[in-house]
């Protein structure tokens, strides 16, 4: 299960993925095999920043890293993905959801890819600082059951030499924007993975941030023995939700006409009874750094996390 996986710089439309609407995506807990009470010590806590954020490609043998996020291996032509076909992961999973990255070229040929490196200077600059916190992690090989809570930090990051993050900092929690929680993670081979995890994150399109939730995204992160992570999440954007916002996009002239359709075309998740999909699926490359997260609430004023 684990994999070696590179560091990804922000690329073109990078952004989070997010959850389907209609008949929904399925419930899909993690069978750990044991009970809250059998967790493990909530004080082994590892905490790490986001330093890297990118789309995930379609690699060159047409595989992609990503999740069958709604327990269909769809044939090209089966109406459960609304006629599109799922890929095959690089370790020859099937089923994989990932509609959005054949979409890509054609938005940025349109002239609607993101602008280079905007995601990377919100990271950097500390407007995008994302946390992921994972405790109850007795063992960083195997573990069968550890939980997750996701935060917006906020701070100003100190960038290294690598043009990335520096190791170790320190950051607050967001009061803007509430943390989430997930029980039942796995880690199996040093690769931990969670799945029905609530994110709220910006998505980028032309030069604009746009605002979705993903109620039911999944998360895999491979954990290096020096505590940084590579990996990657995935989920359903609802339709909806994406033609809705780019519609109040200022000065997208045509493309408020053109971008909704191609959407709705490519859209692969949770049909509706009429048979229309209405969920787009997408996954992001993520990477991150340990950290130490700062809350004024835990009654000693010294940082927690790590």
């Amino acid at each position: 299960m684990s994999r070696a996986r590179p560091w990804f710089a922000a690329s073109g439309f990078a952004a989070l993925a997010l959850l389907g609407c209609g008949s929904g995506p399925p419930a899909k807990p993690m069978d750990t095999g044991a009970s809250l009470g059998e967790c493990g010590d909530p004080e082994a806590i590892h905490s790490v920043v986001i330093t890297q954020l990118a789309f995930t490609q379609l690699r060159a043998d047409g595989t992609i890293e990503g999740f069958d996020l709604d327990g269909t291996d769809s044939a090209p032509g089966d109406p459960a993905g609304c006629g599109h076909g799922d890929r095959s992961g690089p370790e020859g999973q099937t089923g994989i959801d990932s509609a959005f990255a054949s979409l890509v070229p054609v938005l940025e040929g349109l002239g609607a890819g993101a602008v280079e490196g905007l995601i990377q200077q919100a990271i950097d600059s500390g407007e995008l600082l994302l946390l992921i916190e994972m405790s109850h992690l007795d063992d960083w090989a195997f573990d069968t059951c550890a939980d997750v809570a996701l935060h917006r930090g906020q701070g100003t990051p100190i960038i290294g030499t690598d043009g990335t993050i520096l190791v170790d900092q320190t950051f607050g929690l967001s009061p803007d924007v509430p943390s989430t929680y997930a029980t039942g993670g796995m880690v199996e081979d040093g690769a931990f993975e969670i799945h029905n995890i609530e994110i709220t994150l910006p998505v980028q399109i032309l030069d604009v941030f746009l605002t979705f939730t993903m109620p039911a995204g999944a998360i895999h992160l491979d954990l290096a023995s020096d505590g940084t992570v590579s990996g990657f999440l995935a989920g359903g954007v609802p339709v909806d939700q994406i033609t809705s916002q780019i519609g109040g996009i200022p000065d997208i002239g045509d493309l408020s006409s053109v971008i909704p359709p191609l959407i709705e075309a490519a859209a692969d998740l949770y049909p509706d009874p009429a048979g229309a999909c209405t969920a787009l699926s997408l996954g992001f490359d993520i990477a991150g750094k340990p950290a130490f997260i700062y809350r004024e609430t835990s009654g000693t004023g010294e940082p927690e996390g790590r």
